[in-house]
């Protein structure tokens, strides 16, 4: 046997060493960034409960100046089950006259509780 051929038969593990490497500092920094987003989360505020100055034409619907999406959601979840507009899960909810003019959708179109949420955000001037 040749020694370039005894060479070529050995097991080397530089590959997976300069692999683990990355991998080291690819976990190394997520765990960073994810320490980061925890501590950013950590400190702002609670945006459901948070009340932000809603636009004009929402002012003008609702009489007030400022709400939270609680405060809708609290508003309107009453409402909705007493006249049948919230699925029997409570995922889907029909929109009704009120809602629709607000938030520019279809009367007694059904939306999903998450695009429902993201349509009310719109209510809002800076969120």
């Amino acid at each position: 046997m040749s020694s370039s051929e005894s060479e070529d038969d050995t097991f080397t593990t530089k590959p997976f060493q300069t692999l683990l490497e990355c991998l080291y500092d690819d976990l190394t920094e997520a765990a960073i960034s994810a320490k980061a987003i925890y501590k950013q989360a950590k400190q702002s505020t609670d945006l459901f409960t948070h009340q932000f100055k809603l636009k004009k034409p929402a002012r003008a619907m609702l009489g007030r100046k400022y709400a939270s999406m609680e405060e809708l959601l609290d508003m309107w979840l009453p409402r909705w089950k007493s006249e049948g507009r919230l699925s029997a899960n409570g995922y889907l909810v029909r929109v009704g006259k009120e809602e629709a003019e607000l938030l520019g959708l279809q009367k007694d179109s059904e939306h999903d509780v998450y695009s429902f949420a993201n349509h009310l955000t719109r209510l809002f001037e800076d969120v």
